[in-house]
This record gives C-alpha cells, sequence and structure tokens, in this order.
C-alpha cells in the first residue's frame, strides 16, 4: 500500500496513526466507526472502500479488505491482516456511470412524450408521469419499477381499438 500511496518503504511509518490521518476527512468518520465494531468484537472481518491520500496530495480509492487473524487474551483483535487495492480507474467509471444515469432519468422525467424503459427481461426499469397520464395509472412513476411490462400490456391492451395491434407493436 505504501508503493500505491507514492512512498518507499522507509518514507511512510508503520503505524496506524499515520494510516488515519491518509484518509479523507469524510470518510474517516466511517472508518473509525467500523474499527470500533472490530473492538467491540460484532466484526471480524471487513471489506470496505474510502479515500486515501496520495503523497502527490490527492486522493485515490482503495479497497480495503481484511479479516482478524490474532486475537489478544481479552477476545479484542491484536493482528487484522488484508490488503489494500488501488480502485481508482473503477470507482471513476462507477460515478461517470451514475452521472449519466442521472441525466438519462432527468431526461425522460422531463419529456413531454410518454416513455416507459423496460429491460431484456421486460421488468419496468423506468418511466415517467407522461406515461402515467397518459394511461391513466394513479401511481406515481418511481412505484411502478420491475413491474413486469408484458403482463401490464396484455392487461392494458383494452384501452385500443385494435388490441392485436398493440401487442403485436408491444
Amino acid at each position: 500500500y505504501k508503493r500505491m500511496l507514492g512512498y518507499n518503504e522507509k518514507d511512510y511509518p508503520d503505524d496506524r496513526n499515520s494510516w488515519l490521518e491518509s484518509i479523507h476527512p469524510d470518510d474517516l468518520p466511517e472508518v473509525l466507526a467500523f474499527d470500533m465494531q472490530y473492538k467491540t468484537g460484532k466484526v471480524t472481518s471487513h471489506s470496505r472502500e474510502y479515500r486515501v491520500k496520495h503523497k502527490q496530495g490527492h486522493y485515490i480509492w482503495i479497497l480495503d479488505r481484511g479479516m482478524v487473524t490474532e486475537f489478544q487474551e481479552n477476545g479484542e483483535p491484536l493482528i487484522i491482516t488484508g490488503t489494500h487495492s488501488l480502485i481508482d480507474d473503477s470507482k471513476r467509471l462507477q460515478l461517470e456511470l451514475e452521472t449519466t444515469a442521472r441525466r438519462f432519468t432527468t431526461l425522460i422525467e422531463n419529456l413531454q412524450s410518454a416513455v416507459l424503459v423496460e429491460d431484456a427481461n421486460r421488468l419496468l426499469v423506468h418511466t415517467n408521469q407522461r406515461f402515467c397520464d397518459l394511461f391513466n395509472i394513479q401511481h406515481p412513476p418511481n412505484t411502478l419499477i420491475g413491474i413486469d411490462c408484458a403482463q401490464a400490456a396484455n392487461r392494458s391492451a383494452f384501452l385500443f381499438a385494435d388490441e392485436t395491434v398493440f401487442i403485436k407493436g408491444i
């Protein structure tokens, strides 16, 4: 983990305080709270993501996984063994994907056309109010997520002059 942070072996102290000081201030409370669960015996392993300060001053995302490998006589952890993996690229892609999803959602919600998005299994992923209004659906669009679109289409076919054409079009 020292190389991952831009340090060589002797430039970075092997103590808990140095590590805690390198954790991003926004992530530190959660890390400390989880560490307290170790101390109280509520957990014996972990997998968590947080940011750590690189030698050059910027923060990098890491995946921290570990487990207690040796306990003190009083039951508290003595040694926690684990790994730190750099996940900057995957975290960046995840954040970009979340941003794109928010844009997509905002676009659909504000379109003046009725829109319904379903997945490969024909389950509803997203719809907008205009769609609900068109079909006189009395529920908010977000409460429809996960419904079976094939079944819903069959139940709604009666609303159309030619039910067969509607079902084929769907």
